[in-house]
């Protein structure tokens, strides 16, 4: 289990002695770009939790 931790650990370990907390940044990661924004992301959270949807009472909530 830890020996394939290693080679993870020694890539943040050179990427902190290298550029300091910057360097523990998070890097772009492969795949497509986001097509939606922050804001976008936060309305749509703000009318689930926030609105009641027409004809209803409420929002089922899982528990």
């Amino acid at each position: 289990m830890w020996g394939s931790g290693r080679g993870r650990w020694g890539k943040w370990r050179n990427r902190f002695v290298a550029r300091r907390l910057e360097g523990l940044v998070d890097e772009s990661r492969p795949g497509a770009p986001r097509t939606i924004t922050d804001e976008q992301v936060e309305a749509v959270l703000v009318a689930t939790l926030e609105r009641q949807p027409v004809d209803a009472t409420h929002w089922p909530r899982g528990r």
